[in-house]
């Protein structure tokens, strides 16, 4: 069973119809879908995805999961949460590595450090995917196309080529 995980703000967000395709191809062919967010879960970010029609079976939250093991956080607004810089940029990583994620798409490249499994970053306004398998050591980018396209290909990337 294929595992994706999908960033919110700066993947969804950027471009909806696509993720909201990609993720029910990835449930149509028996796969979960994993969510990963900075912001704490609240309504506003339940009611967003609900709007951009985005199916998944987790939801996952850095500034929550940092709450619940007691990481001092600090503030700058309500909605900007400051933790250990290095922590932060990990957590995505740990996550999946915890939950046996096959690939993840993040618009941050510097959190690639951190991940042991197939790890994209989508460029938006270049349209581009540009992944890497920190295990094999290959690396390479894609055009984006339709979500048929994306999800063949990161399920070749993720097999290792």
């Amino acid at each position: 069973m294929f595992k994706l995980g999908l960033d919110r703000h700066g993947v969804i967000c950027e471009s909806p119809k696509l993720f909201s395709d990609l993720t029910k191809l990835v449930k149509s062919d028996g796969g979960e879908v994993h969510i990963l967010t900075g912001n704490s879960i609240d309504e506003k970010v339940l009611s967003e995805l609900k709007g951009f029609d985005i199916v998944y079976d987790s939801l996952f939250s850095i500034t929550d999961h940092h709450k619940i093991l007691g990481t001092p956080i600090t503030y700058s607004n309500p909605n900007n949460p400051w933790i250990d810089p290095i922590l932060w940029d990990k957590t995505k990583g740990d996550y999946c590595k915890r939950n046996k994620i096959d690939f993840h798409i993040d618009d941050t490249e510097r959190y690639g450090e951190y991940f042991e499994t197939g790890f994209c970053i989508f460029d938006y306004f270049r349209r581009r995917f540009d992944w890497n398998l920190a295990t094999s050591h290959k690396a390479g980018a894609f055009i984006l196309s339709s979500a048929e396209d994306v999800y063949l290909k990161i399920i070749e990337i993720s097999k290792g080529l």
